[in-house]
């Protein structure tokens, strides 16, 4: 799957880590052939296209107690970002919450 960065910490990123001889360069005039680069290059992640994307939300769907107005058969659960309440029978088939949109997948550290 592919990964995302943000464009704008690259090129700050970029701009604040200059090539010293500490760093690998064996001369002066290499080290600074390589901060004209460095420059050169984050001048061209400027003008790259962005990729429209969002964060994926992680959540995992805990187990509620039956909120008395539904049929008291089913065992419920409820979205951990959004406290949207479902049944397990419906939320085991569903890997996304209807209501925010989050991964069911054990939550942000499973990400």
């Amino acid at each position: 799957m592919p990964e995302y960065i943000d464009r704008d910490d690259l090129i700050k990123t970029i701009k604040e880590t200059p090539f010293t001889m500490s760093m690998g360069c064996l001369t002066v005039d290499e080290c600074n052939g390589m901060n004209r680069a460095r420059t050169l290059l984050a001048e061209l992640f400027k003008t790259l296209p962005a990729a429209d994307v969002a964060p994926v939300v992680h959540g995992e769907w805990i187990e509620q107690d039956n909120p008395g107005q539904f049929d008291f058969r089913d065992t419920w659960v409820r979205c951990s970002n959004c406290n949207y309440l479902t049944t397990t029978v419906w939320s085991h088939s569903h890997k996304y919450c209807p209501h925010c949109g989050a991964k069911m997948d054990g939550g942000a550290d499973n990400g």
